[in-house]
């Protein structure tokens, strides 16, 4: 069989990201290099139904035969992509987590009640608390919390994996230091009425990756809006495109699309399209241009996304010749060449 230089799995956990990313080193533990992206939603409910295919990602993890972490990634704080990690740390502990913030951010932060009734309220603090505990716990563990941002150093120096290189280019400093300071004014002075603020601007916080996987390129943009791009430093054409908020109608410009110029697309939505993910008028570029798109979970956006089969992951395998393969569910991606569905 032909061998393969990196697979990146788009696992399905309903309304949220988690992404595994593998590379064959055998200069790491287990000849396998092992990488994180965000752990999807932490919440019971969001599992209940698994007609999809949708699975916590420790699960779905697990059922993989994965046995160690070396990277693990909080492109931001928000529910759906944070308390997802803590259950997978509790499993395999990191060597390091990178996030966005100051890394002794977590020191300050206390456990917060929810007093508001509210679900956008709820959700951030079960986030808020989730990050903190997870932070906590690699620290306790032995494994390195680091404030990753544009400017820290590539994995070509850090993380010499065989054929992954990874650059941040986002999010921008100012945006980044606005919801620093909002977070230090919570816990230090109380201000709980920057939560709701908190919570809208979150997204412009979040980690955008270009990761280099053999001679492919991934551009995962967690939840990055279109305007989030302006500030990006470098290049962010790359051959497959995770869009950012779920797809939402605020992810993607044509110029964004243009700037990409993507073989494939994938995007995060679930099947109830919440909060109006997986937008007709982000996906009518894509389907004009060509492109195919995989979604991690099932939504129905005709004529655009239809008849999209139960699926536990999307699966994109890069080849050590340079060919990239896609396919649902893994199984699939080893055994079917033809990129389909």
């Amino acid at each position: 069989m032909e061998e393969w230089t990196a697979q990146v799995t788009f696992m399905n956990v309903g309304n949220g990201d988690a992404i595994l990313i593998e590379a064959p080193d055998p200069e790491r533990r287990d000849g396998m290099f092992v990488m994180v992206i965000d752990g999807g939603s932490g919440e019971q409910a969001e599992y209940a139904d698994r007609s999809t295919g949708r699975l916590r990602a420790v699960d779905y993890m697990e059922k993989r035969g994965i046995k160690h972490i070396d990277v693990m990634v909080c492109t931001h704080i928000h529910e759906d992509h944070t308390c997802g990690l803590l259950p997978i740390a509790l499993k395999w502990c990191p060597e390091f987590l990178w996030q966005p913030f100051p890394a002794e951010l977590s020191e300050i932060m206390k456990l917060l009640n929810d007093g508001t009734g509210e679900e956008s309220g709820r959700k951030l603090i079960a986030a808020l608390n989730g990050y903190a505990a997870l932070c906590r716990y690699v620290k306790a563990q032995g494994g390195r919390v680091i404030q990753a941002k544009p400017g820290y150093p590539d994995s070509s120096t850090m993380f010499p994996a065989n054929g992954i290189r990874i650059h941040i280019l986002g999010p921008a400093e100012e945006a980044l230091d606005r919801q620093t300071a909002r977070l230090k004014a919570l816990y230090q002075e109380g201000r709980r009425d920057l939560l709701p603020a908190l919570d809208r601007c979150m997204n412009s916080s979040s980690m955008i990756l270009h990761i280099a996987c053999g001679e492919k390129t991934f551009l995962l943009a967690g939840d990055a809006e279109a305007s989030d791009y302006e500030a990006c430093r470098g290049d962010i054409k790359a051959d497959v495109f995770k869009v950012g908020h779920h797809g939402q109608a605020n992810s993607l410009t044509p110029e964004i699309l243009q700037a990409v110029s993507p073989q494939y697309a994938v995007i995060c939505a679930s099947s109830d399209r919440r909060y109006e993910s997986a937008a007709p008028s982000v996906l009518e570029p894509l389907y004009k241009s060509g492109i195919p798109v995989y979604y991690s979970d099932c939504p129905t956006v005709a004529p655009f996304a239809d008849k999209i089969e139960p699926h536990t992951a999307a699966v994109f395998r890069v080849m050590r010749a340079g060919r990239l393969y896609a396919a649902y569910n893994q199984e699939r991606c080893i055994t079917d060449g033809t990129g389909k569905s």
